[in-house]
């Protein structure tokens, strides 16, 4: 296995550490820094706001795995007036 990679580098892995972020809490901006953090990731914020109610913010998250592939996803998140986030969607790059 190469040094970095996680030793389960698969989509649903994206989506459970992408969920796994979100279960912690904190504002977009602390959960797209604490997805960065972790090998094998690059995660951002895309700028603006997409005016619903509540606002969403999209989340660009990558995945690199050990095949020297990568699985890509925009993660579309609510940012609640009390300050929860909300997974609203997933669609892929």
């Amino acid at each position: 296995m190469s040094a970095g990679f996680p030793s389960a580098s698969t989509p649903d892995e994206l989506d459970r550490r992408v969920s796994s972020a979100l279960a912690d809490g904190g504002t977009p901006e602390r959960i797209a820094a604490a997805l960065s953090g972790q090998p094998g990731l690059s995660a951002r914020l895309r700028p603006g706001l997409v005016k619903t109610a509540p606002p969403l913010v999209e989340l660009d998250v990558e995945l690199l795995m050990e095949q020297g592939q990568s699985v890509h996803r925009v993660y579309d998140l609510a940012v609640h007036p009390d300050g929860r986030v909300e997974l609203r969607g997933r669609h892929e790059q």
